[in-house]
């Protein structure tokens, strides 16, 4: 079985939440690829510093965790499969966005983790390295469905912190509007933001609409 060519292309993509980052990584080089067609360097970087931290570090590493490690075989093979390969889409695509600013660590983080490409296509900063938008697939469903899922996500932080609370302190339920997650979404969302926030019962709220 040959590997999927790209992201957009990879129908192991199954999951809302990877379809998330990976469309939130198609407007980031999007942003990113404009900013330097501008010769507006600075922007570039802010886009990608943006992803990096807010939405891979802060919400969508969180989110997935429990899913990609399975101690208790809640996840399904396909589900877990879907964020494994997510993250090596997502991990190559930042590090091709940061390789114009931090040019030997990306360099080296790149040859170690993408040993195959890196064999295959010599430097990180060879011709036809930059990411291209259309190899990540542009969900919008499953943006719609990010913001909702982070914004449930940060409210649990901010009250566990106004709590004095740990974060792994437990949530007995959380109610949150679906907003516009369509309801045959709502299992595949739910497990991952129960996993990030320790939230023992979900209830979704499926009348109500989620402020812009």
């Amino acid at each position: 079985e040959s590997a999927p060519t790209t992201a957009a292309s990879d129908a192991a993509i199954t999951e809302t939440l990877d379809r998330w980052i990976l469309s939130r990584l198609h407007e980031t080089i999007t942003k990113a690829t404009e900013a330097f067609a501008r010769y507006e360097y600075a922007d570039a970087l802010d886009a990608t510093n943006q992803f990096f931290w807010a939405d891979f570090c802060d919400n969508y590493l969180e989110l997935i965790k429990k899913r990609v490690y399975n101690e208790d075989g809640s996840a399904s093979p396909a589900a877990q499969q879907s964020a494994v390969r997510t993250l090596y889409y997502v991990l190559d695509g930042i590090l091709k966005l940061y390789a114009p600013f931090t040019p030997h660590v990306t360099e080296e983080l790149y040859s170690h983790i993408f040993a195959d490409s890196y064999a295959a296509k010599g430097s990180l900063h060879a011709n036809g390295q930059w990411p291209k938008a259309g190899s990540y697939p542009l969900d919008e469903v499953a943006i719609s469905a990010g913001k909702i899922i982070t914004s449930a996500l940060e409210y649990v932080r901010r009250t566990k912190s106004e709590a004095s609370k740990s974060i792994k302190y437990p949530v007995e339920q959380l109610v949150v509007s679906s907003g516009e997650i369509p309801v045959a979404l709502l299992a595949s969302v739910a497990e991952d933001l129960k996993g990030a926030g320790n939230i023992r019962n979900l209830q979704w709220n499926v009348e109500a609409r989620a402020m812009s």
